[in-house]
């Protein structure tokens, strides 16, 4: 690999490393995410995705504790950026650590409103607590439901979220309602690595 272009150079190594990662290959995958990590020439945009994407290898091969200080080094790196605070948030999310998970989601939206991903998982994230933890919560929970179906008419997890709620509520008619509502629903589904069955 030369150095002349090295901000496409290390692009490169992240997306050897996304590959390796989607093959299973985690100590490769590691490799290419430390390199560009520890190269002093990265852009700061760049590191912040191989720390990312290092945190998700580290979740696949169950270390937390390295996963999480990959995700909270991101944060640091960039703190007005929505994508460290969504992915630790799905970490949070993976070990039921809700209010945490909440907490970086809500910090996400804050950045981007428009991105319908931390949208869905907020809500399945307070719809979660309410049923566990805090009850009140449960009037929020539709009230985000009817302004993430505003916001996002086209978006299918939207609709699938709203009637599995309404289902596990025992509102039968309803959900049918909302997972009818968008006949589209299953072709605009997000790519989320939780489901959004509750």
């Amino acid at each position: 690999l030369k150095e002349e272009p090295i901000k496409f150079v290390n692009q490169l190594r992240c997306l050897r490393g996304i590959f390796a990662w989607v093959m299973a290959d985690y100590k490769t995958a590691i490799q290419h995410f430390d390199t560009v990590i520890l190269d002093p020439k990265s852009y700061m945009r760049l590191k912040v995705q191989a720390h990312i994407h290092r945190g998700e290898v580290y979740q696949a091969k169950g270390d937390r504790n390295r996963a999480l200080a990959d995700y909270n080094t991101a944060v640091q790196i960039d703190e007005d950026h929505p994508d460290p605070y969504l992915h630790r948030a799905q970490f949070y999310l993976s070990i039921e650590g809700l209010e945490q998970a909440i907490k970086d989601l809500e910090k996400c939206i804050e950045l981007d409103e428009d991105f319908p991903a931390p949208w869905t998982q907020l809500v399945y994230g307070q719809y979660q607590m309410a049923r566990t933890m805090t009850p009140s919560l449960l009037d929020q929970v539709f009230k985000n439901l009817g302004k993430m179906q505003e916001q996002f008419p086209l978006v299918g997890d939207v609709y699938a979220l709203y009637g599995q709620v309404l289902q596990d509520q025992r509102q039968f008619s309803a959900a049918e309602e909302k997972f009818l509502e968008h006949k589209d629903w299953h072709l605009t589904m997000l790519p989320t690595k939780l489901t959004l069955l509750l």
